[in-house]
């Protein structure tokens, strides 16, 4: 039951956050999403796990050193097409 609704607030932020209006494929900032929701669960549970995707999807859309950075991270977590 946490895991759906976990994945549920972190659909609801890839879309607040817009990255698709970012200039960016969709699976550039859902994996910077995946890799901040992981090490937000494992550190401050399902709450975590949602600010944490939330925070790094975020990040993913800026264009300083964290976006870089949550991009890069972001490219390495999604399949490869």
């Amino acid at each position: 039951m946490y895991t759906y609704v976990c994945m549920m607030y972190i659909h609801i932020l890839l879309t607040i956050v817009g990255w698709q209006e970012a200039g960016m494929g969709s699976s550039i900032a859902k994996g910077a999403a995946v890799i901040g929701g992981v090490a937000g669960l494992a550190v401050f549970g399902v709450v975590g796990a949602v600010a944490g995707a939330g925070a790094l999807a975020y990040a993913a859309t800026r264009d300083d050193k964290v976006g870089e950075l949550a991009k890069t991270g972001g490219e390495a977590s999604a399949p490869q097409t």
